[in-house]
């Protein structure tokens, strides 16, 4: 047992317990919970209590490494950088000062509570079952204490119960409900007109003014991409798998230390009769009592199966079911054919499926399994084992060499007699086989690697880790602008597109709030719209799809017509115009839904509430605490 426990503290599994370790539930959300000052204090106190600095530093890191995946090449503007730093530590704030508010109000979680809570973690099982050697070695291994870490699981089952009692205290009135179905469920009869881009671009011929200004303005989008030549070791699960050796003299020594797990259950064979419960219970019952009447006196079960039997999976094999062991069944079927004799009809047995009526008809006794019953399962296990338990070794070792070796992973292919593989181009959205993993990204570009001197080990998902070093680097460059001319003059007559469009648009617009008639205007301007030259205005709710969205946010911004339509302007992501005409609006009413609508929409509306009264209870927190703050914790 404790031997496979270490094995799993290897590879995939220790990659993956790193994050489970790391974060407890707070309201809405992860994020992991100090416990007060220590060696990773940051100079921030909320209340006189320290915030984890190594925390808050981590989560800072992970958030700029997710938008430099999505920016590519474009390094993180700074006010994008200062922003993520304040909502991280203003983030951080409000939940130590929830944690700090749940230990006023003494909120306590049991003993029985912190292992219902610790059962719900993957890496503490074994076979499916929390198991506590399993728990220590887990936390050992991540050099956790276990109270420090049960600790934290009493904070977090304390601020739910917080957060339950603020939940159990929202409630809906009348008139709440009311004033959100108007807003929520008003539906507004639509037209709109497209005005597109395209249909300007080719009579528009940009000057060389426009490109130069145009090139100046977008520098950063004509940049070369930032590239990086990296060596590295490539350890993966199934290259060690395929070097497996599998002797008969290890296979029996694996038989014999585990042979208990090779042995064959109890086998059943049942036929049964099943009655479905409609909407009548009694009356089902009272037809499987009648069937289980005419088995006993001799009838023959199969017929009967065959004519009676509502199971459309035996009844045309006249009910058998066939050999089967125990965890086969549901449960009461299950105990009530393990508890019959060969032969003997019994019922009516009440499942979730119904009434059934059971005939044991054969009975085939457990036994364990020879070597050669159990040899192919057993290789398969064999070979899966002792790969995986090779792999753990050889990471550990990749790991510690690569630590070790200053950067020359010459010396770590050496001692693990592994092979040194080149990527001439790693860019920011990766390269090669190594994909894009945002973890392999951040690392080959972090500041320290970029000069070649050090290695690091970048594990890279389930049963895979490299070593890796940066050969060369070629920061991200700006192209001139002879070599990417003819994509700023296309983009320069997009941009003048747009505008001409919007221009067009806005014209429109004017001779509609003019008094002019919405079908001649669009076809006399050569208006392109889904449906012809104009879309007729129909009646559409706020979470309608069949309307741009664009169209339908803005639509449903502005004021309800009063006094014939009203006209309002929107853009579409491709730069084409819409000119759109609203000139209806009816307010939803909770009255004309259905019951179970109306009882899903005042679910939604308290927990919109819940959620409203929660931001203004940690509100109130924030603006009574004392925060101490440190403007060097990100540097």
């Amino acid at each position: 047992m404790l031997q496979t426990i270490h094995e799993k503290l290897k590879g995939p599994f220790a990659i993956s317990i790193l994050g489970i370790l790391a974060v407890v539930f707070v309201f809405w959300g992860v994020e992991f919970v100090s416990l007060g000052s220590g060696p990773n204090a940051s100079g921030i106190k909320v209340n006189g209590t320290d915030l984890n600095g190594e925390e808050l530093r981590r989560a800072y890191q992970e958030e700029i490494n997710r938008i430099q995946v999505a920016l590519g090449d474009q390094d993180v503007p700074a006010e994008i950088r200062t922003r993520i730093q304040g909502d991280v530590l203003e983030g951080s704030i409000r939940r130590e000062l929830i944690r700090q508010r749940a230990e006023e109000l003494r909120l306590r979680a049991s003993d029985a509570d912190l292992l219902e809570s610790l059962k719900q973690y993957e890496a503490f099982m074994v076979d499916g079952k929390f198991n506590k050697d399993a728990y220590y070695a887990t936390l050992r291994a991540e050099n956790i204490e276990p109270t420090r870490f049960e600790a934290q699981q009493r904070q977090q089952l304390a601020i739910r119960l917080l957060d339950r009692g603020l939940a159990a205290s929202t409630f809906v009135t009348k008139g709440e409900l009311e004033r959100t179905a108007a807003l929520r469920n008003e539906t507004r009869a639509i037209g709109y007109a497209v005005v597109p881009a395209a249909s300007f671009v080719a009579g528009i011929a940009p000057d060389e003014a426009s490109v130069n200004a145009w090139y100046e303005k977008n520098a950063k989008q004509y940049m070369t991409a930032e590239t990086a030549t990296i060596e590295y070791i490539d350890l993966s699960l199934a290259d060690v798998a395929s070097g497996v050796t599998v002797t008969d003299e290890a296979l029996h020594a694996y038989f014999d230390e585990n042979q208990q797990r090779f042995a064959a259950a109890e086998r059943r064979r049942a036929s049964h009769i099943l009655i479905a419960i409609d909407q009548d219970e009694a009356k089902a019952k009272k037809q499987a009592e009648d069937l289980l009447a005419r088995a006993k006196a001799g009838e023959d079960f199969a017929a009967l199966a065959r004519q009676f039997s509502q199971d459309t999976g035996s009844a045309a094999q006249g009910g058998d079911l066939g050999w089967a062991e125990k965890s086969f069944f549901v449960g009461p079927f299950g105990d009530a054919v393990w508890g019959m004799q060969q032969g003997q009809i019994i019922g009516p047995v009440r499942t979730e499926f119904g009434f059934h009526v059971i005939r044991l008809d054969g009975v085939e006794a457990g036994h364990a399994k020879s070597f050669d019953e159990a040899r192919v399962e057993l290789e398969g296990e064999y070979r899966r084992n002792e790969a995986e338990k090779r792999f753990g070794d050889l990471q550990e070792q990749l790991d510690t060499t690569t630590f070790e070796s200053g950067g020359n992973l010459a010396q770590v292919a050496t001692k693990l007699a592994l092979t040194i593989k080149k990527l001439d181009v790693f860019t920011r959205q990766g390269g090669g086989d190594l994909g894009a993993d945002p973890k392999l990204v951040s690392t080959v570009f972090a500041a320290d690697m970029l000069g070649g001197s050090i290695a690091r080990t970048v594990p890279l998902g389930e049963g895979r880790v490299v070593a890796v070093r940066v050969a060369a680097h070629q920061p991200s460059q700006q192209r001139p602008l002879a070599e990417v001319r003819d994509q700023v003059v296309e983009a320069v007559r997009l941009a003048q597109a747009r505008e001409q469009a919007s221009a067009a648009a806005s014209e429109l617009m004017k001779q509609l709030q003019g008094g002019g008639n919405w079908s001649e205007l669009a076809a006399a301007r050569s208006v392109v719209t889904p449906a012809g030259p104009s879309v007729t205005p129909r009646a559409v709710r706020r979470d309608d799809t069949t309307i741009p969205a664009p169209v339908l946010k803005s639509a449903f911004k502005a004021s309800r017509p009063q006094n014939g339509p009203a006209y309002g302007l929107a853009a579409l992501e491709n730069g084409d115009a819409v000119v759109w005409a609203v000139t209806t609006a009816q307010p939803g009413s909770p009255e004309s839904m259905i019951p179970a609508e109306r009882q899903q929409f005042v679910e939604r509306v308290r927990d919109d509430l819940r959620v409203g009264d929660t931001s203004v209870y940690v509100a109130q927190l924030r603006a009574e605490a004392k925060v101490k703050g440190n403007t060097k914790i990100f540097d």
